[in-house]
């Protein structure tokens, strides 16, 4: 996984960090890319926005997890449940 010297600056980042008020909130990104690395697969269908909130280590911030990274554009809602 290689993460571009841009991310810090992408619009999408910027988003989610004025979603949630919270300058650490790219670290979720990150984790989700490493989950993705590690399984060797970018499409989790059945995954539900708990399971996601942990991997992503998300807390208790608001918005809650899956909407923050839908609403970011770092995610996308699959038709039947779950996440790519």
């Amino acid at each position: 996984m290689i993460i571009q010297p841009s991310f810090l600056d992408h619009w999408k980042t910027l988003q989610l960090v004025e979603l949630t008020g919270d300058e650490s909130a790219p670290m979720a990104v990150l984790r989700l890319w490493a989950h993705c690395q590690n399984s060797h697969r970018w499409e989790f269908p059945g995954m539900t926005p708990a399971q996601l909130a942990s991997i992503c280590r998300w807390g208790a911030r608001k918005p809650a997890c899956h909407v923050a990274l839908v609403k970011a554009g770092f995610l996308d809602k699959l038709q039947g449940g779950g996440f790519a």
